[in-house]
C-alpha cells in the first residue's frame, strides 16, 4: 500500500510539474509576442539544410526568433479528442452538417494552435476535407499575416498545403460562375449585417493576398525543408495544372507523407481531378512574376547550387516547367510566312544585343545560354550544364524535365549533338539512362531505330544487372512508331542475352532460376544449424562455464550475422527486379507479334511448380500471368495448356490473395474465338473443384472474390443458366450450335404447282410416288415414238 501511493504522490507531482512547465512556457510567449509586435516583423527560418540566397538577409540581421501561436491546454486537446472521436463515431442520429459547424465553433480562435500541435495537425486536416466553401475562406481568414511562419512549420504546412489543394476547385467554380448555397447565405449574412460582417472574399483574391505574404521569403522557401513542399503545392494551384496525377503527386509530396484518412461513410467536399483547371489570368501573371523574382535572386553560382539540392532541386524541376508552357503559350499564335521569314533574318541581328544586355529572362535560357545552336560546341556553358548533370543523380531529374518539355529546336540540338551520339555511353551509368529514356519518347522511327541499334550490344548487360526499364521502353516506343523490325531485332538479342545466362526467356526475366538455389541454401542452412546446435550440446557436457560462456558468444555472433545479411537488401532489391521484368514480360505479350510469341512459347515449356510460383509469389507476377492468359495466341493449345496445368491448384489459387486474380482470369476466357481456345469442359471442371469445398471457399475474402467472379450459386442452383452466362465471352456466332436448315425440294420438270405448299393444281399434295409414275409414263412415250 506504502509503495501504491509513493507512486500516487510521485505521478502528482510529475503532473503538477509539467502544468507548471506548460504555464511558464505561456507567459514566455506572450512576453515574445509583445516584443515581436512592438519591432518590425521579419522572418527567420532556421534549419540545418538552409542555402543563404540573399546577401541582404544576411547583412540585416533579422532576430532569431519564430513566430509561437502558443499550446493548447490540456482540456482543449481532450475537448477536440472528444470531437474528433465523434467524427469517428458516424452516429446516423448526429446532423453531419451541425457536427462540423460544432466542431468549428469550438476550433473559432483557436485554429493557429490547431495546425501547429502534433495531437491536432490531423483533425485540422480532415475539417479542411470535409468543409465547404464558407468554412475554407473562414480558415484562410484566420490563418492571414501569420503564412510564412505556418508554411515552414512541420505541422502547419501540412495543413496549409491541405487547404491550397482542396480550395483549388472552388476557384474554376467560381470563374463560371456556380455558388453553392453556404457561399449565398454567407454573402446575405454579411450584406444584412452592415459594417459587423464584410461580405466573404473570392478564393482568387485570398490566394493572391496569400503571394503578398509569400513574396520576400519565396528564396527561403525554396529550399526550406517543409517550406520548399507548400511553395510546390501552391505553384501547381495556380498553374491549373491537374492535382490528381500520380506524376504531379510525385512532385508535391514525398513517398513517406501521411495519407489523412476520412471517417467511414464521410467523403471530401471537393474532388481534385486528373484534368487541367481552368484559372484566372492574373494566376499566370502572378506565377511569371514568381518566375523572374527567383531568377534575380540567383546568382550563376547560386544556380549552380540549387540545381544539385535536394531541397531546391523539385522546385527548380517546377518553375521550368512552368516557365517552358508559359512561353510556348504565348508564342503558340499563327504567324504568317512573311513574318516568319523576316524572324529568320532577325535572328542572328539579335543575338548580339541579348549577349550584351545580360542575362536571359527566361529560366531555360539561364539553364542553357544560346542553345540550340551552343550545343554543338563542347566548351559551352549549355553543353557543360548537360555534361556536369546527366550523371548526377539529383541534377539529372532537372535535366530529365528539360529533355521532356524543352522546345523542339533545342531538343533536336540535345539529340543530334549530345545525348545521340552517346547513347550507347549513357546506357552503362542507371542514373544517365533515366535522361536516355526521355528522350526516347521524343525520338522519330529513324533516330529510334538507330537508337535500338546502339542498345543491341548493351542488351545483355542490361539484362545481367536488371535495368529491364530502357528495355521495355525501347519496345513500346518501337510499338508505336511502328517499326517492327527494330523490335524483332530487339527482341532477338534480348532472347540471346536471357539463354547466355542460361535461362528461357521468362525464367529470367521472373528470376525463376535463383528460387531453386535459394531453396538449396535454405536447405543446406537448415543442415549446418543442425549440426551446430549437436556439437554445442556435446561441448556443454564435456567444458566448464566460463569455456560455455566464451564459447557462446563466439557462435552467437557468427549466427546472428548470418540471419541478418540476407534480410538487409537484397529482398528489396530482388522485388524490384521482378517487377521491372515481368513488366518488361507484360509490354512484350501487349504489344503482339513476335515478341508476344516469344513469351507465350516460354510460358508453355514451365512446369506447373513455377506456374504455381508465378500465380502466387507476387502481385508483379500474378499481374503478368493474368496478362499472359487473357492475351490471344497464335498457337491453338497456348490457352489449354496453361489453363490444365493450373486446373489442379484450382483450390490453392483461390484462397491465396494474388493467385485469385489468376484463377478470376480463366473464367473470361472464350472457348471460341479469334485467337483463344479453351475447351468448355475445363471450366466446367474447374467449377466443380471449387464447389466442392465451398464452405472453405467463402470463408475468406479472396474466396468470396472467386465464388463470386465465378457464379458458384448460379452452378448449383441454375445450371442451365450457369452455362449461358459462360458462353457469353465468346463471339456470338460460336456461342450456340447452328440450326439445322430444312431441306429444299428440287422442282422437277413438267412439276407444277405451289413449292411453298407442295400441292398441284386439284389440290393434292406431292408425294415421290408421283414423281416416279410421272417419270414411267415419259420413258414409255419416248419408246413409243
Amino acid at each position: 500500500m506504502g509503495k501504491r501511493k509513493s507512486e500516487q504522490h510521485r505521478g502528482h507531482h510529475g503532473r503538477k510539474r509539467r502544468r507548471l512547465a506548460a504555464e511558464r512556457e505561456n507567459e514566455a510567449a506572450e512576453e515574445a509576442k509583445h516584443n515581436i509586435e512592438e519591432q518590425p516583423a521579419e522572418l527567420n527560418i532556421i534549419h540545418d539544410d538552409f542555402i543563404p540566397l540573399d546577401e541582404d538577409t544576411g547583412a540585416a540581421g533579422p532576430p532569431e526568433t519564430r513566430e509561437y501561436f502558443g499550446m493548447l491546454t490540456e482540456d482543449e486537446q481532450e475537448e477536440f479528442k472528444r470531437l474528433d472521436n465523434a467524427l469517428e463515431d458516424d452516429d446516423p442520429n448526429v446532423d453531419r452538417e451541425e457536427l462540423l459547424a460544432t466542431i468549428f465553433e469550438v476550433a473559432k480562435g483557436k485554429e493557429l494552435k490547431l495546425a501547429c500541435s502534433q495531437s491536432c495537425s490531423r483533425l485540422m486536416e480532415r475539417l479542411i476535407l470535409l468543409s465547404n466553401t464558407r468554412q475554407k475562406k473562414g480558415l484562410f481568414d484566420a490563418f492571414a499575416n501569420h503564412f510564412p511562419t505556418l508554411v515552414t512549420h512541420r505541422f502547419g504546412s501540412h495543413c496549409c498545403e491541405q487547404l491550397f489543394l482542396q480550395s483549388a476547385p472552388v476557384i474554376t467554380r467560381e470563374l463560371t460562375g456556380e455558388v453553392e448555397g453556404n457561399d449565398k447565405d454567407a454573402q446575405e449574412e454579411g450584406a444584412g449585417d452592415g459594417a459587423e460582417k464584410q461580405p466573404l472574399l473570392t478564393m482568387e483574391e485570398l490566394f493572391l493576398l496569400v503571394l503578398d505574404e509569400l513574396e520576400e521569403h519565396l528564396t527561403v522557401l525554396m529550399t526550406d525543408t517543409f517550406g520548399s513542399h507548400t511553395l510546390r503545392v501552391l505553384l501547381t494551384v495556380l498553374s491549373g495544372r491537374p492535382l490528381s496525377q500520380v506524376a504531379t503527386k510525385s512532385l508535391l509530396q514525398s513517398k513517406r507523407k501521411e495519407q489523412i484518412a476520412l471517417p467511414d461513410g464521410w467523403t471530401a467536399t471537393e474532388e481534385t481531378g486528373d484534368q487541367p483547371r481552368a484559372v484566372p489570368a492574373c494566376f499566370d501573371m502572378a506565377v511569371r512574376k514568381i518566375i523572374s523574382d527567383v531568377l534575380v535572386a540567383l546568382d550563376p553560382t547560386m544556380l549552380a547550387v540549387m540545381v544539385k539540392h535536394p531541397t531546391g532541386n523539385p522546385i527548380l524541376q517546377l518553375l521550368l516547367e512552368l516557365d517552358i508552357a508559359l512561353n510556348t503559350k504565348a508564342n503558340s499564335k499563327r504567324k504568317s510566312k512573311a513574318q516568319e521569314a523576316e524572324e529568320a533574318k532577325l535572328e542572328a541581328a539579335e543575338e548580339k544585343p541579348k549577349e550584351e544586355a545580360g542575362a536571359p529572362q527566361t529560366l531555360l535560357e539561364r539553364l542553357l545560354p544560346g542553345a540550340p545552336s551552343t550545343l554543338s560546341e563542347e566548351t559551352s556553358e549549355a553543353a557543360r550544364f548537360v555534361s556536369g548533370t546527366i550523371y548526377d543523380s539529383i541534377g539529372s531529374r532537372l535535366l530529365e524535365t528539360l529533355v521532356s518539355h524543352c522546345p523542339g529546336k533545342i531538343f533536336k540540338g540535345l539529340w543530334s549533338h549530345i545525348i545521340g551520339p552517346r547513347f550507347e555511353t549513357l546506357l552503362r551509368n542507371e542514373t544517365a539512362t533515366y535522361v536516355a529514356m526521355k528522350a526516347l519518347v521524343r525520338l522519330s522511327r529513324e533516330d529510334l531505330a538507330d537508337a535500338v541499334l546502339k542498345t543491341i550490344p548493351k542488351v545483355e548487360m542490361l539484362v545481367s544487372k536488371g535495368r529491364f526499364n530502357i528495355l521495355t521502353l525501347l519496345f513500346e516506343r518501337c510499338h508505336a512508331r511502328e517499326a517492327s523490325v527494330s523490335a524483332d531485332a530487339l527482341l532477338k538479342a534480348v532472347t540471346e542475352a536471357c539463354s547466355a545466362l542460361g535461362g528461357s526467356l521468362v525464367r529470367t526475366l521472373c528470376y525463376l532460376d535463383d528460387e531453386d538455389t535459394n531453396k538449396e541454401e535454405k536447405k543446406d542452412k537448415v543442415k549446418k544449424a543442425e549440426k551446430d546446435q549437436g556439437d554445442k550440446k556435446d561441448k556443454k557436457d564435456k567444458k566448464d562455464k566460463k569455456d560455455k560462456k566464451e564459447k557462446k558468444d563466439r557462435k552467437d555472433k557468427p549466427a546472428v550475422s548470418q540471419e541478418k545479411e540476407p534480410l538487409a537488401d537484397p529482398p528489396k532489391k530482388k522485388d524490384d527486379l521482378i517487377r521491372n521484368g515481368t513488366k518488361l514480360a507484360t509490354t512484350m505479350i501487349q504489344i503482339g507479334g513476335k515478341p508476344a510469341q516469344a513469351v507465350q512459347g516460354s510460358l508453355l515449356f514451365l512446369d506447373q511448380e513455377k506456374l504455381l510460383h508465378l500465380a502466387t509469389s507476387s502481385t508483379a507476377t500474378a499481374k503478368f500471368l493474368t496478362a499472359a492468359l487473357s492475351a490471344p495466341s497464335s498457337n491453338p493449345i497456348y490457352h489449354k495448356m496453361l489453363v490444365t496445368a493450373l486446373k489442379p491448384h484450382a483450390m490453392e489459387l483461390a484462397h491465396s490473395f494474388t493467385g485469385s486474380f489468376v484463377i478470376n482470369a480463366v473464367a473470361l476466357i472464350p472457348s471460341k474465338a479469334e485467337g483463344f481456345a479453351l475447351p468448355f469442359f475445363i471450366k466446367q471442371s474447374i467449377v466443380e473443384l471449387l464447389t466442392a469445398d465451398d464452405a472453405s471457399l467463402r470463408s475468406t475474402p479472396q474466396g468470396r472474390k472467386v465464388w463470386a467472379a465465378w457464379k458458384g450459386e448460379l452452378w448449383v442452383r441454375k445450371r442451365a443458366e450457369w452455362i449461358r452466362w459462360a458462353k457469353e465471352v465468346e463471339p456470338e456466332e460460336a456461342r450456340w450450335a447452328k440450326t439445322p436448315q430444312p431441306r429444299v425440294k428440287e422442282e422437277r420438270p413438267g412439276q407444277k404447282g405451289d413449292k411453298k405448299d407442295g400441292r398441284g393444281p386439284n389440290g393434292r399434295q406431292f408425294t415421290d410416288k408421283d414423281g416416279k409414275d410421272k417419270d414411267k409414263k415419259r420413258k414409255k412415250q419416248e419408246a413409243d415414238e
